[in-house]
């Protein structure tokens, strides 16, 4: 109970604009998240999966028959650049505090490749998602 009242007496004095809710710890996990979306996804750059994951790493949305851990995180990724090769991610929103960062995105891309058994339409696609993660 006393973390709640602490975390709604910060709250307050967010808003009311006497602190900064932004730790240092916050600012460089969102940089760390910012370059991992534009690497990872937005280049595909899947070697650098294995330095931003770690070793345990577990994916709480894996699509159907997905492999787990690293090599089943860049499967995914590899699935969505091959059917919307020119797949781009923007971050819209970021949240952070401390170690976990939540993010809203959205996803634009053309469908040229087969995508989890439809055929490629040629059409423009966008989607948008949410993700939280813990650094």
């Amino acid at each position: 109970m006393d973390e709640q009242i602490n975390r709604s007496i910060s709250a307050d004095q967010v808003w009311a604009g006497q602190i900064d809710p932004v730790s240092d710890l916050a600012e460089k996990n969102v940089a760390l998240v910012r370059r991992f979306f534009e690497e990872v996804w937005n280049k595909g750059n899947l070697d650098l999966v294995d330095e931003f994951l770690a070793q345990g790493y577990e994916d709480h949305n894996l699509p159907p028959g997905a492999q787990r851990g690293h090599k089943g995180y860049k499967a995914s990724v590899n699935m969505f650049r091959s059917a919307f090769p020119d797949i781009e991610f923007t971050l819209d929103q970021v949240l952070a505090e401390e170690s976990r960062v939540a993010i809203r995105l959205t996803g634009r891309g053309t469908h040229k490749g087969s995508f989890m058994g439809i055929p490629p339409t040629g059409k423009q696609v966008s989607f948008g998602g949410m993700t939280f993660i813990h650094i």
